[in-house]
């Protein structure tokens, strides 16, 4: 089935003589691609245990906390399940809001197969599931490509995932983005060759699993040819949500919905929220409170509208021609900028981005220069940590403070040479 990529909907390309040396020109051998691949599961597999799974341990406990009838965010109960089930070390959890349990109920439901199993067993096949799911994401998100850019799309991603540190913490803290970057992976794969009801699958539990990827579902809603799958991806997050809502604690939704979600809307100054909100705040703090997770950002989160407003406004214009995979690309990188509240990890899912941004060719004649020196110099900016501890005297350097905003500029840097071509483009890695 024909994939709607720029080499399906764009028109005409340009002729070898007239493109000179492109990335599908290159032989890319499978045995690299393989290799790289496994270069990046052994990085995760041998380094995810150098870090204690503090959120796997609170996830953990939520799920097992469905099954006894103890509320998602009853606190003091919790922590003494969880010093139960998990161990001594987990004592000081559930005590605020960034160390108690933060997600929708659906994520918790999820999870409860791994409820099935001891906690010293469940996190080591946790991790090993973690990995095997960031694999498949960069493996299925590359069928939504042209053959001839796959294997470098491929290779790719899975540099992305051996080299980025965002995979890796995810990893090793038992998060769930291995499973929302998955999502997205088959809700693009879908779009790519027209099965809405799978393409709705996937962005319905990537939405379920944490609420910012409801932006793509808006957007299919809203914005662009593709509304069917907008509305499959509803009908199937509303079913789960009610199966979730009937089968365990009613409740869970109420209190996530009155008090989670306000606590989480004024978002965190801390060094690990790495969304363009947050790094401003940053740079305006003073003092040490930029260690802090319980400071707010205050009217600068704000700035997350604009970033979300340009982007849906370019997308719409390209979109009037034709609808590209590219589109849910750049909507991924956008709501990873504006956040507000973009933890450190939640930068893995932009490997199903990178993939779809180098499997489509670059048609502009400049474009074939910078646009990948610009890839390339984001991608390895990723590779570096943001450091979430530093001494109390550090914060209050303007450098630093200025420094931590890395991982965002890289994330921005994407964003702006992944925006396809529209009448406010002049190319699709610049935005008038």
């Amino acid at each position: 089935m024909r994939l709607l990529t720029p080499a399906a909907t764009d028109g005409p390309q340009p002729t070898r003589r007239a493109a000179g040396l492109r990335l599908d020109d290159l032989a890319i051998p499978v045995w690299f691609v393989a290799g790289v691949a496994v270069v990046a599961a052994l990085r995760l597999w041998m380094r995810s245990g150098a870090a204690l799974p503090w959120d796997f341990a609170i996830n953990y406990t939520a799920s097992t906390a469905l099954t006894r009838g103890v509320g998602l965010y009853a606190g003091e109960p919790l922590r003494d399940l969880a010093h139960q089930i998990v161990g001594p070390w987990v004592r000081n959890i559930f005590s605020s809001t960034f160390d108690s349990y933060i997600g929708p109920p659906t994520t918790a439901t999820i999870l409860l197969p791994f409820t099935l199993l001891p906690f010293a067993t469940s996190i080591v096949v946790y991790r090993a599931a973690l990995i095997g799911a960031f694999l498949s994401a960069v493996l299925i998100t590359g069928y939504a490509v042209a053959p001839s850019r796959r294997r470098i799309a491929w290779a790719v991603g899975f540099g992305c995932l051996a080299l980025w540190n965002a995979p890796l913490v995810s990893v090793q803290l038992g998060q769930v983005d291995a499973w929302i970057a998955l999502g997205l992976a088959v809700g693009v794969v879908g779009l790519a060759h027209r099965r809405d009801g799978l393409s709705g699958a996937g962005f319905a539990v990537a939405a379920l699993l944490k609420l910012t990827p409801a932006v793509i579902i808006v957007y299919l809603l809203i914005a662009s040819e593709r509304r069917k799958v907008g509305i499959l991806a509803c009908t199937i997050a509303s079913a789960l949500c009610l199966s979730s809502a009937l089968f365990f604690n009613t409740a869970d939704w109420m209190r996530f919905g009155t008090h989670v979600l306000p606590s989480l809307s004024s978002a965190s100054i801390t060094l690990q929220n790495v969304s363009l909100p947050a790094w401003i705040a940053r740079l305006s703090a003073t003092g040490t409170d930029v260690v802090q997770y319980t400071n707010g950002l205050g009217l600068v989160k704000l700035v997350a509208l604009p970033i979300l407003a340009v982007t849906w406004a370019v997308l719409w214009s390209a979109g009037q021609e034709s609808f590209s995979v590219r589109h849910i690309a750049v909507l991924i990188l956008a709501v990873l900028v504006a956040g507000p509240l973009t933890w450190d990890h939640y930068l893995s899912w932009a490997v199903v981005a990178v993939v779809v941004i180098t499997g489509e060719p670059e048609t502009n004649a400049d474009g074939r220069l910078l646009r990948p020196l610009m890839l390339t110099v984001g991608l390895v900016i990723l590779h570096f940590a943001v450091r979430s501890s530093p001494p109390a005297t550090i914060p209050a350097d303007w450098r630093f403070r200025f420094l931590s905003g890395a991982p965002t500029l890289s994330i921005v840097l994407l964003l702006v040479c992944s925006l396809p071509r529209s009448r406010w483009t002049a190319r699709p890695f610049r935005m008038m």
